[in-house]
C-alpha cells in the first residue's frame, strides 16, 4: 500500500438563504459566520458588482441590476461585456496565487493588524460558457477554461469539509457537503466523480 499524507480542514459556512430571506436573519447569519465588520465592508457601495452569498467566501453572484451605466465602467470591462455579456459570478481572490480560500483564512485576514476586508482581486465567471476572465494590470484580459472546483463552488457553495492528500504524486481532494449529502472528488484539480452520502442538515463540524 502506498503511503500518503493526509490534510483535512473544515470550511465554516453560514445558513443557506434564498434571495427573499429576511434581512435581519441574513445579517445575523453573516455576523456569526464571518464577522459583522467584514460583512459591512464587503457589502459597501465600493463593491456594487456583486451581492455576497453567505454560502461562499470564494464566489458571489453578480447583482441583477449591474451595471446601471455601462459607459461608466473601465474600458476593459466594457470590452469584456461586449464580447461575452455580463458575468454570472465573480471569483474572489483573497490569496494572489491560490484560487480557493477558507472562511477561517478570510476571517484572519480581516482581523490581523491592518488586515484587509476585501479580496486582492476579482475575476469574472461565465458559468454556462465554462470560462473565466482574468483582468491584467495593463487594461487587458485573459480568457481561460473555468476551473472545475470554481464551477462546483458556484453550484454548491463552500464545502463543509475538504480532505486533501498526495498519492503517487497526484493531488487528491474530497469536498464533503454534509448538510446536502454530497461528496465531490478531484484529482489534480479535475473533477473525477461525485457520491451521495446521508445528509446531516444540522451538521456543525467536528
Amino acid at each position: 500500500m502506498n503511503s500518503h499524507r493526509m490534510n483535512s480542514y473544515r470550511i465554516p459556512r453560514a445558513s443557506r438563504l434564498g434571495s427573499s430571506g429576511r434581512p435581519a436573519f441574513l445579517i445575523l447569519s453573516l455576523c456569526l459566520g464571518l464577522g459583522c465588520a467584514w460583512f459591512s465592508d464587503l457589502f459597501s457601495e465600493s463593491i456594487p458588482l456583486y451581492r455576497f452569498d453567505p454560502q461562499s467566501v470564494n464566489v458571489a453572484q453578480v447583482s441583477e441590476n449591474w451595471p446601471k451605466d455601462q459607459a461608466k465602467l473601465p474600458k476593459v470591462q466594457q470590452e469584456v461585456i461586449r464580447q461575452f455579456g455580463v458575468p454570472d459570478y465573480v471569483h474572489l481572490w483573497w490569496n494572489r496565487n491560490l484560487p480557493i480560500t477558507s472562511a477561517d483564512e478570510v476571517r484572519s485576514l480581516r482581523f490581523q493588524g491592518g488586515g484587509r476586508s476585501k479580496p486582492l482581486r476579482t475575476s469574472w465567471v461565465y458559468f454556462d460558457k465554462r470560462q473565466e476572465v482574468d483582468f491584467k494590470k495593463n487594461d487587458d484580459f485573459d480568457v481561460k477554461p473555468l476551473d472545475e472546483r470554481i464551477r462546483v463552488l458556484c453550484e454548491m457553495g463552500d464545502p463543509d469539509q475538504i480532505k486533501q492528500y498526495v498519492q503517487q504524486g497526484d493531488r487528491m481532494e474530497s469536498w464533503i457537503y454534509y448538510r446536502r449529502g454530497r461528496i465531490y472528488r478531484f484529482i489534480n484539480e479535475k473533477l473525477v466523480g461525485t457520491d451521495n452520502t446521508p445528509a446531516v442538515p444540522g451538521w456543525t463540524g467536528g
